[in-house]
């Protein structure tokens, strides 16, 4: 409200979609560079370039600015998306730090044999490691009763990528063959999730898994949460650590690829900090180096897989000095924010020391903030963190040929990287270990360790 706020003119009748759908990426940065903090997209969206600003977007006090639609694009009621907010606390026992961290070993001996599958070919390695994070978090979550649900999970995204990001995508409400796709899959899914909970409903303490702890914690908690609602939390958790996780394994990959010294003192600590008394293929490296982890986070800012985020007003707000409208939509780019060179030195070059450095960088928002934030940035962390250690410790990495563009259709991916994993030491090559319920052995006890 009050006098119009800059931005871009678009089109008649498109608007800005157009030119949006054509360079997503590229349309955000000239948008900031052009217009500023914040830049008015259409008369009902605003996008917030100032990291500020975002904060408060994300983080507002009385659920002023909300997500509205759930993983399925389902509009939420009110009393929904105050229920999604109360039941998210029932994951966080078994996100904690302390609790992910037992995933090593899994995520290890999946890492290993997935890139030892590769067999030396140039692959692109974004569905080679989406193998190896969605298996690792249905075990984590169901053990051996998940073998099912990376395949579920993977053909709901598939169905979801024909409308997420989509600007021209027709509204949720109309029954397309898209929209038929989506619900089916998902429908399944929850039937199956609610079967698996069911189980442990039943019998809590007989089960020793991640799914376990969050029906222990339904149970303690005074909110009233459905089975299904439980279940689509769950679901939630596995969509995130299925192909989030694997992009960015692949652009953090990348990036240690094209910059050998940084790769070279990661191998170096990982070294310094092995384990000798550790068996064969388990975890040799318990803890991330400080580099790695410096290295992890600057790929975060170059290359968030979750490149935008949105919220919409639920009264009156006021944001930099403006008044906006209830219902006002506003869109966040972490990927234009983590490149904002007042407030990144040298924002697109990969300099991992800027996080050993004190002040540390504040523009980089790769899990989102406030009560939407990601819950799993700790089980992402420390995914990643295995993933990096096992493809330096046991492989040589290499560059395929071609340019390497970020798509930003649904997660952010890196078009046209290929690598290629050469095997470093014989003796540390994966033995087969059959199939998937031999991996959950090594899972943590969650219960056990939610207490930290």
């Amino acid at each position: 409200m009050g006098a119009r706020l800059p931005g871009p003119r678009g089109r008649w009748l498109s608007g800005n979609l157009e030119a949006f759908d054509q360079d997503r990426l590229g349309f955000l940065s000239r948008a900031r560079e052009e217009f500023g903090d914040l830049v008015r997209f259409d008369s009902r969206t605003t996008i917030v370039n100032d990291v500020d600003l975002a904060g408060i977007v994300l983080r507002g006090p009385d659920s002023r600015f909300q997500i509205t639609e759930d993983f399925v694009q389902r509009k939420l009621t009110a009393a929904e998306i105050d229920s999604i907010l109360r039941g998210r606390v029932l994951l966080n026992p078994g996100l904690r730090r302390s609790v992910v961290a037992g995933m090593r070993p899994v995520v290890e001996r999946l890492t290993g044999e997935a890139l030892a599958a590769t067999s030396t070919e140039a692959v692109d390695p974004v569905p080679v490691l989406e193998q190896v994070t969605s298996r690792a978090v249905a075990a984590y979550y169901f053990g051996s009763d998940g073998a099912a649900l990376p395949a579920m999970c993977s053909a709901l995204l598939d169905a979801l990528s024909e409308v997420i990001g989509n600007p021209f995508a027709l509204p949720a409400t109309w029954r397309t063959s898209a929209r038929r796709r989506i619900a089916e899959r998902h429908r399944a899914l929850v039937c199956l999730v609610i079967e698996l909970l069911q189980a442990r409903i039943r019998d809590a303490h007989g089960y020793d898994d991640g799914a376990a702890l969050v029906v222990r914690s339904a149970a303690k908690s005074t909110a009233s949460v459905t089975t299904e609602r439980l279940a689509n939390l769950v679901i939630g958790a596995m969509l995130a650590g299925h192909r989030v996780p694997a992009a960015a394994a692949s652009w953090l990959l990348m990036s240690l690829a094209d910059h050998p010294h940084e790769l070279e003192a990661v191998r170096s600590e990982l070294d310094a900090g092995r384990d000798p008394s550790a068996p064969a293929h388990e975890a040799r490296h318990p803890h991330p180096s400080p580099h790695l982890l410096a290295c992890i986070r600057e790929t975060l800012r170059l290359y968030p897989p979750t490149w935008l985020l949105a919220r919409r007003s639920a009264c009156e707000v006021e944001l930099g000095g403006r008044r906006f409208a209830s219902g006002h939509h506003f869109i966040i780019s972490p990927y234009v924010l983590g490149r904002d060179e007042r407030r990144v030195p040298q924002p697109t070059s990969f300099r991992p020391a800027r996080w050993q450095e004190l002040p540390a960088p504040a523009a980089s928002l790769p899990f989102g903030s406030g009560p939407h934030g990601c819950p799993g940035s700790d089980l992402a962390t420390v995914m990643l963190a295995t993933i990096a250690s096992v493809a330096l410790d046991r492989f040589d990495l290499e560059r395929g040929e071609g340019d390497v563009v970020p798509d930003p259709r649904t997660t952010l991916l890196p078009h046209g990287l290929r690598l290629r994993f050469l095997l470093r030491r014989t003796e540390t090559a994966p033995g087969p270990s059959g199939d998937l319920p031999a991996l959950t052995t090594a899972l943590p006890r969650p219960g056990a360790g939610s207490a930290a």
